[in-house]
């Protein structure tokens, strides 16, 4: 193809009808970075006095050849937005640049050769420079380059997809984001730099290609192959273009103008996806006040892609997370596909249509994209409950590096990768705070405006404040300065504890922050104040009462008597967490173990739990509320509390706790969950099942087995032959085949026995029941099948060995004892065993099972008798051991929990069914 083809006519029409300048979406300026003695953040950015219009790309790949390369051809139309006598743009290391071919033409058709062209691979800069100065206006660049791949699926890369085991197929496709487009062609590689796209792509008749627009035209060349062209994408960043060569088919709604394209082996597995997709573009339009604006959406499927997904802007590529198979995948594997393909369909306005000027402003483009697609698939799919998980996850308050904010200006692009940490679950808790904190309809009106505003541009985050501020200020409320109240939760590390005192006589509340990441930080937020009494339960009610502007602050609450409880962040919608006096703790724990505990907002019951149980790991004296706390438990039917709860377990089963082998705490619990397994049930109800519930099921059952629920017992021997003899659905194996496995074998006789280690010879990989055999309740089993690890006839892994052993130090103590009494006097042979498969680092690990869940001093003090061995020292550093392993033991932690519960037992007899 002949790039100069129409080109000079084409661009003179294109000036002369006056094509929008990309200046004008500039929200700021950058400064001109022609020194290489700039240091700091804007050293590897781009002078900005010149920004490319339209890009007119030629991609020839040869896709087949041994090494994957590609040529391509460009004609830019750009435009010089200060008078200047160089051009700079991005290349990369990967691209070999023709110089011969480089020219410039003028507007009046004018070709013009440059003085010199130099590349800065550093900074992966390409500067062509000539001898004049080039004027304010606008002139069309020619360049013209070979390509390669990088190992790292960045860039313009080709994979093979294996999906057909007779058949090899090459796919050849693009990831950009962040920093990859300068892998694929010259280009100005930041987002703020938008232009519109003209893109053509050769390939074999029998290759499909894609990008973000629609086909235009498809032209037989001589040599058999063919030029597809594509329409002309609106003004876009480089990280959004896409192209794609792959021998794939599609899947389309009935519309034609949404598909899914990928391999026709695995399209059908796509259907759940493509059903939901045009509910959420629906929702969205309305949403958003916008229409989508691309002629059509399509997504691809890759088997081999370097992320979950990416938000291309009308081909979305995804990994094969998006396909679901009803008879193997678990509906929560649905519920994630659901999610992710929500997300990037927002993405499609927040981030494609109104774009991030830069990286640091990433949170714009991803947490504004989360939570629009969350509030999006509980419009469309209202039963998956997302926003209620996403607050009960609680992962927003320890998710990515500490000490790292939402925004924040990396140094060098090695740090843009960390701008990715917090945007996706902090960001997104902060976006819902602020939601509350204006109001929904004062939120949705100036999400409106910000879309509607900044349409295809680039924004900073006072571009959204600003929007929010005037639909803020359209309703008669409150002053409030959004920028002001809003920056510092992004440009801080860390989240608020506030500590809430209270005088009982006068009804003055006293409120304190400090960062509960960092105390000494000196980190202050502006915080919305909500909350609920005894004598005004509204939970309702999320637009804040007050806030706390400083270190400190105390008023009376309304409607608050001597005797009420107050409870603070109604519906969790702050992103602050709360520590109350301890009068305070004991009248709302008082108040959940009566009948009117569904009075406190179900989002609160969850949040109080995992409150106390994080106050208890650090505080001795809050274990007697602990256990008033979670003693309503038995009350609670709501899966979300459970949600919590089940995080409160894992705590427990942890340091400083570690007291899941504890026959009493297994009592207690098992009486707390009585009536949440009775509702919930031990089996699912089909994909129409609430995923609450689903959910809660899930979490909750392996715990429940594990300490010897009745229910569990019966039915899991009846699940495990069903399992054997191919009767029960594979999607449901998938979530529940452990406590299955775990509970019928802990109680099954040798006969059993004898047939699961047969069928684990045939087919380890599939059933692996050595990594139960230490939870049996007989240990004259245990001595009989634990020597078959060791014996070349059964012709057994390290990791079996390893399973056996972890299951051995998990289980009770006489089991734990034998484990490690058999480790010791068996080492050599194990270590042989090891060696021999190259696993001799895995010895460590042994040990470490047995550090870990060391249950009484006598268990500890065994084992550091043996590290003290020669025997010991020959395998392993001791000193270092110890060090790793002794500030893991919590026996004093654990007894005085133990002591809390069975002093609250005598007084909670009455509401328990068994005593414990």
């Amino acid at each position: 193809m002949n790039i100069m083809r129409n080109k000079l006519g084409s661009f003179l029409l294109l000036i002369i009808g006056g094509i929008g300048q990309l200046s004008s979406s500039l929200p700021y300026s950058l400064p001109i970075n022609e020194d290489k003695s700039i240091s700091g953040s804007y050293r590897f950015r781009l002078p900005s006095h010149t920004a490319p219009i339209l890009y007119t790309l030629n991609i020839d790949p040869h896709i087949d050849e041994k090494k994957f390369t590609f040529d391509g051809t460009s004609a830019i139309i750009f435009e010089v937005l200060s008078p200047t006598s160089a051009v700079t743009l991005h290349t990369s290391s990967l691209l070999e640049i023709d110089e011969q071919f480089t020219s410039l033409v003028h507007i009046d058709g004018t070709i013009e050769k440059p003085i010199s062209q130099k590349t800065d691979t550093d900074l992966e800069f390409f500067t062509i420079l000539f001898d004049h100065i080039l004027d304010i206006g606008a002139y069309e660049l020619n360049l013209k380059w070979t390509g390669t791949q990088s190992g790292d699926h960045m860039g313009f890369y080709r994979t093979i997809d294996y999906t057909n085991p007779n058949h090899t197929r090459y796919v050849a496709t693009t990831k950009f984001q962040p920093l990859a487009a300068r892998r694929a062609f010259p280009c100005w590689d930041e987002p703020a730099f938008k232009a519109q796209y003209d893109i053509s792509l050769k390939h074999y008749v029998d290759y499909t290609a894609l990008s973000n627009m629609p086909v235009k035209t498809q032209t037989l060349e001589e040599d058999g192959m063919i030029w597809t062209t594509f329409q002309r994408s609106p003004m876009m960043s480089t990280y959004l273009v896409v192209f794609v060569l792959a021998e794939f088919e599609s899947r389309s709604n009935d519309n034609g103008n949404l598909a899914l394209w990928g391999p026709p082996e695995k399209l059908h597995y796509a259907a759940a996806v493509v059903d939901v997709i045009p509910e959420i573009m629906r929702t969205l339009e309305s949403y958003t006040g916008l229409a989508y604006n691309l002629p059509r959406l399509d997504g691809v499927i890759f088997n081999t892609y370097p992320s979950l997904a990416m938000e291309h802007w009308g081909l979305i590529s995804y990994s094969e997370n998006i396909l679901y198979d009803p008879e193997i995948d678990p509906i929560s594997h649905r519920d994630d596909a659901f999610k992710l393909v929500a997300h990037e369909i927002a993405h499609q306005w927040m981030g494609n249509l109104v774009t991030p000027a830069w990286w640091n402003d990433v949170w714009l483009s991803e947490s504004l994209a989360s939570y629009l697609s969350y509030v999006t698939l509980d419009a469309v799919r209202p039963n998956l409950h997302t926003i209620d998980k996403f607050v009960v996850d609680g992962s927003a308050y320890y998710s990515g590096p500490r000490n790292i904010p939402v925004r924040w200006m990396p140094n060098s692009p090695k740090e843009l990768p960390k701008l990715f940490s917090k945007p996706y679950i902090k960001g997104v808790a902060i976006v819902r705070m602020l939601e509350h904190m204006v109001t929904k309809e004062v939120f949705h009106s100036g999400i409106k405006n910000y879309l509607r505003n900044n349409q295809f541009g680039s924004v900073v985050t006072d571009n959204l404040w600003e929007a929010l501020q005037e639909s803020y200020n359209e309703i008669q409320l409150p002053h409030l300065n959004i920028k002001e109240v809003m920056d510092p939760w992004l440009d801080q590390s860390g989240y608020p504890m506030l500590d809430v005192t209270r005088d009982y006589e006068t009804g003055l509340i006293t409120i304190t922050q400090i960062n509960a990441e960092n105390f000494d930080s000196g980190n202050m937020w502006t915080i919305p104040i909500t909350y609920a009494t005894t004598s005004k339960p509204d939970f309702s009610v999320t637009q804040p009462n007050h806030f706390l502007r400083d270190v400190k602050m105390s008023f009376i609450p309304d409607e608050i008597n001597s005797n009420d409880w107050i409870i603070l962040n109604l519906q969790q919608t702050g992103y602050y967490r709360v520590n109350y006096d301890w009068e305070n703790w004991k009248r709302i724990a008082a108040y959940l173990n009566t009948e009117n505990y569904q009075k406190i907002h179900v989002l609160n019951r969850a949040q109080l739990l995992t409150d106390i149980v994080d106050l208890a790991a650090e505080d001795e004296q809050y274990n007697e509320l602990l256990i008033d706390m979670i003693m309503y438990l038995r009350r609670e039917t709501n899966p979300l509390p459970w949600i919590s709860a089940e995080k409160i377990l894992k705590k427990f089963s942890d340091c400083p706790f570690q007291l899941y082998k504890s026959d009493l705490f297994q009592k207690f619990v098992l009486s707390l969950m009585e009536n949440a397994i009775n509702n919930f049930g031990l089996k699912d109800s089909g994909e129409s099942e609430d995923s609450l519930i689903h959910m809660a099921r899930i979490k909750l059952l392996p715990w429940a087995c594990e300490f010897g629920h009745e229910g569990c017992k019966a039915v899991a021997p009846v699940m495990l032959r069903d399992i054997l003899t191919g009767q029960m659905n594979k999607s449901f194996i998938r979530e529940n085949a452990k406590w299955i496995y775990r509970t019928a074998l802990t109680y099954a006789n040798e006969s059993v026995w004898d047939q699961m280690i047969n069928v684990h010879m045939a087919s380890p990989s599939e059933h692996n029941v050595f990594q139960y055999l230490g939870y049996s309740k007989n240990l004259t089993l245990i001595k009989k099948y634990l020597p078959l690890l060791f014996t070349e006839e059964t012709g057994l892994s390290s990791l079996d060995i390893i399973d056996a052993f972890d299951s051995l130090a998990k289980g009770s103590a006489d089991n734990y004892n034998f484990g490690l009494e058999y480790l010791i006097k068996n080492i050599g042979t194990i270590i042989e065993i090891f060696d021999k498969n190259d696993d001799g680092f895995m010895i460590e690990w042994l040990w470490g099972l047995f550090a870990n869940e060391a249950q009484t001093p006598e268990q500890w003090k065994k084992l550091m008798n043996f590290v003290g061995t020669r025997s010991f020292k020959e395998q392993i550093d001791a000193e270092e051991f110890i060090e790793d392993y002794e500030y893991r033991q919590c026996f004093e932690k654990s007894s005085a929990v133990l002591k809390a519960i069975s002093e609250k037992v005598v007084l909670y007899k009455f509401y328990l069914r068994e005593k414990l």
